[in-house]
């Protein structure tokens, strides 16, 4: 019996500014640091950079029917790498205890590094989540179910465990077993976009409260200023406050920003983009695996990027994913027969 899956709807663009910036630029200095012989293999046979560690690959996954009874097994497809994207907003962010901000955005990369198919996992920020709290030692004091963006101040934030510990609330919600991440501060957007001339793009709400000249309806070049109000903004004059509606200019601005770098010479903006990404990204990849991903995103035709957003309903403030649906697209996507 074929695995029971319910498939959300695909779009046609992303909102992940580390996928199309970050692994193309950051991979151009992995010749020198490493040297021709890993820079060659890692070109050649991006899935040698991701080994599987079976201490951290999954159970497999059991799949019933509608009765409850075992149909069939699967295994996790080792040819699967994922990687969880975090955006945090250090204007936006608030201090929590002290120890770090909340993260703005959060998505699953799963990247297969054989056939080049890449689905992107978007998880609301007030996904109700279970994550442990961590002392300034690293060390579990308790575990609190909470909004999914808080996860990471209750790791430490950007100077303790927040980076890890948001891995861990991803992987307690899908049931997964990632290890990867890549992060930007958002403060990066504005250095990020001048490096490459500006995004043009057509604003579907009223943003002239902070800038005159961003009136809705019209069709303008974004400049690194421009661009961040686009992204962020979501409680101005006109605006529902959601996070859903500012979701979409996020991928809206993306998929906009990834067609300049498509049309530009990349001589003519990497090693100042490079410098900046490099200046506001962190990440537990190393260069060689990016270098990989980065072959893997040379082949990638971006209107074919898959997106797919944790499917569930608002309940007491919170995004409550919808389980069933969570169950059947991990298994779609990260699992094989």
């Amino acid at each position: 019996m074929a695995k029971k899956v319910i498939k959300s709807k695909r779009r046609k663009w992303i909102r992940a500014l580390w996928t199309v910036v970050c692994v193309e630029l950051i991979a151009v200095v992995c010749l020198g640091v490493y040297g021709f012989d890993t820079f060659a293999k890692a070109w050649k046979d991006p899935s040698s950079q991701f080994q599987a560690n079976a201490d951290a690959t999954p159970p497999p996954l059991v799949v019933t029917d509608d009765a409850g009874e075992v149909t069939n097994e699967y295994k996790y497809d080792e040819d699967v790498v994922g990687i969880v994207l975090i955006g945090v907003d250090i204007i936006e962010g608030r201090s929590i205890n002290e120890v770090g901000y909340n993260t703005d955005t959060m998505m699953v990369a799963a990247i297969n590094t054989k056939t080049n198919e890449v689905t992107l996992i978007s998880l609301p920020r007030d996904t109700k989540a279970t994550f442990p709290v961590l002392n300034k030692s690293g060390e579990q004091t308790r575990t609190k179910t909470g909004k999914l963006n808080a996860a990471f101040a209750y790791g430490g934030g950007p100077d303790g465990h927040g980076y890890e510990n948001t891995v861990t609330a991803v992987n307690n919600l899908l049931g997964t077993s990632l290890t990867y991440y890549m992060a930007i501060d958002m403060n990066g957007v504005p250095p990020i976009v001048n490096a490459v001339g500006g995004v043009p793009i057509t604003l579907d709400a009223d943003f002239s409260a902070i800038d005159p000249t961003m009136t809705k309806g019209k069709t303008m070049t974004l400049n690194g200023d421009q661009a961040l109000t686009y992204c962020r903004e979501r409680k101005l004059k006109g605006m529902d406050g959601s996070d859903i509606s500012r979701t979409g200019r996020q991928r809206n601005f993306v998929k906009a920003f990834a067609e300049v770098l498509m049309t530009k010479n990349p001589v003519s903006y990497i090693p100042q983009l490079y410098g900046e990404v490099q200046k506001y990204t962190h990440t537990n990849l190393t260069l060689p695996q990016i270098t990989a991903l980065a072959k893997i995103f040379s082949n990638l035709d971006v209107d074919n990027m898959r997106l797919e957003i944790a499917e569930g309903s608002t309940s007491n403030g919170y995004w409550v994913v919808d389980k069933n649906k969570m169950h059947d697209l991990v298994a779609e996507v990260f699992y094989v027969e």
